[in-house]
């Protein structure tokens, strides 16, 4: 197998060319360094992932996978067939999408260039945002779930902390299992939460402040003197458990989609946290004219025309719990 050195000497060509599966180590790190488009650690681990597939697929299924990278046309070709395959197996037009630009950045590891084989076209869709008895049927379910022993007030204070963050302060859920404990700010003047991937503050309202803060109580009973540093945890039934596992995305997803049954959402098959976060750009777009501000606000490189005008057209009901000096109240329904 080829080291790095072999990127500056034309060794990992190669080998690539004389091997049709092979997958040099050297391509995560080349998309992290290239000048001219630095992809983020969970992309370039997502395109090494579809390249790995992609060349699984040539060893398993393909009939001349020797011959895909001798010309342009036969990379076009077998590209195009794994594509076909990918619909068959029921993938989306945005994950073939993924996988044509995985194998072109590939491609261009190997100094081969890019394919010619166009992306799919992608039927834009926007979530629709939650109204205003929905928010308030969401975290009332929240609130009332079960709180008869310390694990379960802990997770019932988690879950309620989650649901107001999304709702309240449009994180994504990769955003929030990336939250460490100094990354939350409550104090009598500032309420807010330091996202570092994209640089930036968010702003909440005081009754999400309550929430977060009642989080922080139970949390620190949890973790005693240990000294975990992700904000949202894991947790136990065991009353004798220390728990200390980070928030994953699947648990996230679990914890939102089972309340947003409990309260009756998505015609009782549970809501996503994508819709959160659509609740919470609605009321941007509503009260920030700028598009620039807007993206920034959501953590975007640039400005979603496509979200900004849909949720233009959607316009928001002002719920009492957006309002920056709400009173404090631990009835967290009355005030949102």
């Amino acid at each position: 197998m080829s080291g790095p050195e072999d990127v500056v000497t034309g060794q990992v060509v190669q080998d690539a060319i004389a091997d049709p599966y092979f997958l040099d180590p050297t391509f995560e790190p080349y998309l992290a360094a290239r000048p001219h488009r630095k992809l983020a650690a969970r992309t370039r681990l997502e395109y090494t992932r579809r390249v790995a597939r992609f060349l699984a697929w040539l060893r398993h299924e393909s009939q001349h996978p020797q011959r895909w990278l001798a010309t342009p046309a036969s990379r076009d070709d077998t590209l195009r067939a794994y594509l076909v395959y990918l619909t068959a197996q029921g993938r989306s037009a945005s994950i073939r999408n993924m996988t044509l630009a995985a194998v072109n950045a590939y491609l261009e590891f190997l100094e081969l260039g890019a394919t010619g084989v166009a992306p799919a076209d992608i039927q834009r869709t926007v979530t629709r945002p939650l109204s205003v008895a929905e928010q308030s049927a969401l975290l009332a379910t929240a609130q009332n779930r079960p709180a008869h022993t310390r694990p379960y007030r802990l997770r019932r204070a988690r879950d309620l902390a989650l649901v107001v963050l999304l709702l309240y302060g449009g994180l994504t859920e990769s955003e929030v299992v990336a939250l460490n404990d100094g990354d939350v700010v409550l104090t009598g003047v500032r309420r807010q939460v330091w996202v570092k991937s994209r640089g930036r503050f968010v702003d909440l309202p005081r009754p999400a402040h309550q929430a977060l803060a009642d989080y922080r109580a139970e949390r620190a009973a949890l973790i005693g003197i240990l000294r975990p540093r992700a904000f949202f945890l894991a947790g136990d039934n065991a009353e004798d458990s220390r728990d200390l596992r980070r928030l994953s995305r699947s648990r996230i997803e679990a914890i939102v989609r089972n309340l947003g049954r409990g309260a009756g959402l998505g015609q009782g098959k549970g809501i996503g946290p994508g819709v959160l976060r659509a609740t919470f750009a609605q009321h941007l777009v509503a009260d920030v004219p700028e598009p620039r501000q807007v993206a920034y606000r959501l953590g975007q490189v640039k400005p979603d025309p496509a979200q900004i005008n849909t949720l233009r057209a959607l316009p928001p009901q002002q719920h009492p719990g957006r309002q920056p000096n709400a009173p404090d109240d631990a009835q967290l329904v009355l005030d949102f």
